[in-house]
């Protein structure tokens, strides 16, 4: 009666081995897997605190756009007013300006020239942050 048990043939032990060795193979792959994702994570736990200060640039950017935007429009008024005083100034005699109030033309000037002064810082902070052309 035992002779009647069936034995394994070599196809089967073949099949066998192959199995093993594939679900080994798996095994090894799962375990560089994990190692591939610790590894990632370390490097995104390294690096931070250097892409939190990435957002946090990028946030400062977006106010100092806001403020040169609000700032340019504040500007703009001024900025017209400021040449229509120099061409009046250029243009009349010192009697003609004291007709119209103004006595103290240095005064003047100086208003006119920190309006021009402070454009002229908007325009560089405009060049500096403006949008890059893609």
């Amino acid at each position: 009666m035992e002779e009647s048990k069936i034995k394994p043939n070599n196809a089967y032990l073949e099949e066998v081995h192959k199995n093993f060795k594939l679900i080994q193979q798996i095994h090894k792959f799962e375990d560089q897997s994990i190692n591939i994702w610790h590894n990632i994570n370390a490097n995104i736990i390294d690096l931070w605190p250097f892409i939190q200060i990435i957002f946090e640039h990028e946030k400062f950017v977006r106010r100092v756009k806001v403020g040169i935007k609000q700032t340019r429009t504040d500007m703009d008024h001024r900025l017209e007013g400021a040449h229509k005083m120099i061409n009046i100034l250029n243009s009349k005699t010192k009697e003609e300006l004291e007709e119209v109030n103004i006595q103290d033309i240095t005064e003047v000037v100086m208003e006119a020239k920190i309006v021009l002064t402070k454009n002229n810082f908007m325009v560089q902070l405009e060049n500096k942050y403006k949008e890059p052309e893609l």
